[in-house]
């Protein structure tokens, strides 16, 4: 009995089948480091790749904010009005431009004051339903105090 080993040559569907399995391990692993620093790297992904924040965001359900679109749509526009040769027609456009933004500025504030108060008195209807008058100061306090808080 001859005692040599004999190795088999691995076939090419077993190769190909090696090379997909590895290419799928490290896609995988480039997939999850991607969303494990989304959230943190978010801010460089929208200066180097920003069509991938338009597909991954509504995967996570990031939308972006009414306030933060009407400032880059601002600015932008600012951009484009620099660009004027006759620095009336500027003047002009950039005065129509800065009283529209801040309209929409203080309507945008006005909702979310008014968004606050509600939130407010709703906390402090539940309050008044207390049976304990301390309990109701102590929460009317916290409430009170958080509000001067958030304003």
């Amino acid at each position: 009995m001859d005692n040599t080993i004999i190795q088999k040559k691995p076939s090419t569907l077993s190769l190909i089948w090696d090379l997909l399995t590895i290419i799928m391990v490290i896609l995988n692993l480039s997939l999850l480091l991607f969303d494990l620093s989304y959230l943190r790297l978010r801010p460089h992904y929208y200066h180097f790749f920003p069509k991938a924040l338009q597909l991954y965001d509504p995967i996570l359900g990031i939308e972006e904010h009414r306030m933060t679109h009407d400032y880059l749509k601002y600015v932008k526009e600012l951009r484009r009005i620099e660009n004027f040769k006759d620095k009336s027609l500027l003047e002009a456009e950039m005065n129509s431009l800065e009283a529209s933004f801040e309209k929409d500025l203080f309507q945008t504030l006005e909702e979310k004051a008014k968004e606050e108060i509600q939130i407010i008195q709703t906390q402090l209807e539940a309050i008044r339903k207390l049976s304990n008058q301390t309990e109701q100061l102590n929460a009317r306090y916290e409430i009170y105090k958080q509000a001067l808080k958030k304003f």
